[in-house]
């Protein structure tokens, strides 16, 4: 889901079973950039890793 949110094919996101088109869109459109590079900067997301 990051590669397809950091280079912006949101298309990619109609097939996608976790986070939908729909789900992009609820975000309001000022932060659909943000958060994604606030989590890139500040969020450890090794804890989340299998």
């Amino acid at each position: 889901m990051r590669g397809i949110i950091e280079s912006k094919h949101f298309t990619d996101l109609a097939t996608n079973p976790y986070f939908s088109s729909r789900d992009f869109k609820a975000v309001p459109a000022k932060y659909r950039a943000l958060i994604p590079d606030y989590i890139k900067d500040y969020v450890s997301l090794n804890q989340f890793a299998p």
